[in-house]
């Protein structure tokens, strides 16, 4: 708390919400900091802070897969998770596409040092490059056709969710409203 309340405005921040007794002021906030709750604030030891504290916490993300992935939960929070990320399409799009455009630079950066590499002498002879390099065109070829259509079919089935989840929520609140 200490170091949350640094400046006054915080403090009147905290006093406002009732984080901080009303009858406490500025000047006695102070004092209080430097006298006792500072040395905690310093003093590394354990015992001066929450259990919690004291292996870390868990990142929204980590918190999110076990929300997907734990089966007492029954798949309820499969889509959503613990907190979704994605308020629109367009952000879900934007942030699940951009590897996508990363891995399309990658390969056509692969594929036209093979092509560079098949034009030299050195190398238009080799049959282990020539075949590595039939390989890995026709891998190119394939993963963004297989990685767009996994892309297409999850937004289909979050799609489809999200209008099951709506009609759900709207027949349950309209469920004996009179017009």
């Amino acid at each position: 708390m200490c170091i949350l309340v640094a400046y006054e405005c915080d403090f009147e921040i905290a006093r406002r919400l009732n984080l901080i007794p009303a009858g406490l002021t500025w000047s006695s906030w102070l004092e209080l900091v430097q006298d006792r709750l500072l040395p905690l604030c310093l003093d590394r030891n354990p015992s001066n802070f929450a259990p919690r504290y004291t292996y870390g916490e868990l990142r929204l993300s980590r918190i999110n897969i076990l929300y997907r992935l734990l089966p007492e939960l029954k798949l309820k929070y499969f889509f959503r998770g613990y907190h979704y990320g994605s308020r629109t399409y367009q952000g879900f799009l934007e942030r699940n596409f951009a590897w996508l455009v990363a891995g399309f630079a990658y390969l056509a950066l692969v594929l036209t040092a093979m092509q560079v590499g098949l034009a030299t002498r050195q190398l238009e002879n080799n049959a282990a490059f020539n075949a590595a390099s039939y390989g890995f065109t026709v891998f190119s070829i394939l993963v963004p056709l297989f990685a767009v259509g996994v892309l297409a079919a999850v937004s289909l089935l979050l799609t489809v969710y999200h209008v099951r989840a709506t009609l759900s929520h709207f027949h349950k609140t309209t469920v004996g409203v009179k017009p």
